[in-house]
């Protein structure tokens, strides 16, 4: 081994001693001494080794191994949910649910827990968890989007324009609130207004539409076929 190589493994192994002492200092902080041993040091470096070569269901296994109290640590499992959300369905759920089960009152997990209990349709809890976003952080669009998409999602889908139309009017280049409303006027079969939804779209956002860009959406579908549709896309000069 020449002294080059020799001076480039140093300073590696000097890196990993710093990483290891950092993952160290940083797990103790957030897991307590007492978990946060260098079994779970090894642990995360591990996992992060493991999700670059894409061994996913490795790392998942890695974590889901982790003692005591820390596998149900909020950090973990934001990892364990993202890891799950790639490998399958019913491992996603249930990882979303062990979330739901130790934090549900805590306004970092409340945009992944917005996801499981509308996957469990449980629009009630989805309301609760919109409403702690909003008593933590202010008011803000993306809060009134999801509230129309839960009473949307509930039928209430006079209430659920409103919320999206708070939503325009809060942060008008918000394009996200546009499609809520835009969605929300064809499941009320207002095509009329609908068509002036993506009148403002193409306008505003740079979009150029045909008519199989909403035919080939089943949600979208009798939108496209209606004589409110058809007039604004077969009009001369568009």
């Amino acid at each position: 081994m020449t002294n080059r190589t020799q001076g480039r493994q140093v300073k590696i192994e000097q890196a990993d001693i710093r990483i290891a002492g950092f993952l160290d200092n940083f797990l103790g902080k957030l897991f307590g001494t007492k978990v946060a041993n260098d079994e779970l040091v090894r642990a995360f470096k591990q996992v992060g080794e493991l999700r670059q070569q894409n061994r996913l269901r490795e790392a998942y296994d890695v974590l889901d191994q982790v003692q005591g109290g820390a596998r149900n640590h909020r950090l973990i499992l934001a990892n364990t949910i993202q890891i799950a959300a790639q490998l399958d369905e019913d491992l996603y759920r249930a990882e979303l649910k062990r979330l739901a089960t130790y934090h549900k009152d805590d306004p970092r997990a409340a945009f992944t827990l917005l996801d499981h209990y509308f996957l469990e349709n449980d629009l009630d809890s989805a309301m609760a968890v919109v409403d702690l976003m909003e008593q933590t952080y202010g008011q803000d669009a993306v809060f009134f989007i999801f509230r129309a998409n839960v009473d949307a999602a509930r039928g209430r889908f006079d209430t659920a324009a409103n919320y999206a139309e708070k939503a325009v009017q809060m942060e008008p280049g918000n394009e996200d609130a546009y499609w809520t409303m835009l969605t929300l006027l064809v499941q009320s079969e207002k095509f009329a207004e609908g068509v002036e939804i993506v009148q403002l779209l193409e306008n505003e956002f740079g979009y150029f539409f045909m008519r199989e860009d909403f035919e080939a959406e089943p949600l979208y579908a009798d939108f496209a076929r209606s004589a409110e549709f058809a007039r604004w896309i077969e009009a001369p000069g568009r």
